[in-house]
């Protein structure tokens, strides 16, 4: 039923990476609903999802390959050279790299992507994650714009704060780079798939 439904709307990537794509259509809505503290939560699983299919689209390497229970698996790892080097020469430490997450994700970016300007986009969204996220995840507490624009105020993100729909602008743009979908496509299919949804409800 859902890809059925996915598929009359016309959606692009769906074939690619279908959980990040749907992740960000829930985000994005609720950034329209004001539910910050729900969109900063779920900013992580979105971000490592992307983080995989940049690797994936810019250098061909799907990390789901060399990964088994959220561990990366060391000799699967050392049969490929490129990626075994990437994480060996930031780390000096292949161990310290065992648990796949977004920080080796991103390092994995910097050394492989020759885009910079995906390089650039995917750090700064690392940055937010690391800023934003860790109140939220542990503590019950109200976010606001001017929490989240508080937390984000830096040199190396935005020096007035990155409200979430420049949060979520800056993902559309990795998805873009990477060849899927475009702004204004993306951010309407919640609303086309609640049109067929309702259309076949008063068939």
């Amino acid at each position: 039923m859902e890809v059925q439904l996915f598929k009359r709307c016309g959606i692009k990537g769906m074939n690619i990476k279908k959980p990040a794509f749907e992740y960000l259509l829930r985000l994005e809505l609720l950034v329209r609903k004001g539910e910050y503290s729900d969109f900063i939560r779920g900013l992580t699983p979105l971000l490592g999802q992307l983080y995989m299919l940049v690797l994936d689209i810019q250098c061909g390497i799907n990390v789901k390959k060399y990964v088994s229970r959220g561990k990366w698996d060391y000799n699967k790892v050392k049969a490929n050279t490129r990626l075994f080097d990437a994480l060996s020469s930031e780390s000096g430490d292949f161990t310290k790299l065992y648990y796949n997450n977004s920080n080796v994700l991103v390092t994995l970016i910097k050394a492989l992507v020759e885009n910079r300007d995906i390089v650039s986009m995917c750090e700064k969204l690392r940055l937010v994650e690391e800023r934003v996220r860790n109140d939220t995840a542990h503590e019950m507490v109200y976010v606001s714009l001017e929490t989240i624009a508080e937390k984000t105020a830096d040199k190396d993100i935005a020096a007035n704060g990155l409200p979430p729909k420049n949060i979520i602008s800056i993902i559309l743009k990795v998805f873009s780079s990477c060849g899927i979908c475009t702004e204004k496509e993306l951010l309407s299919e919640y609303d086309r798939m609640n049109g067929i949804i309702r259309g076949a409800v008063n068939a």
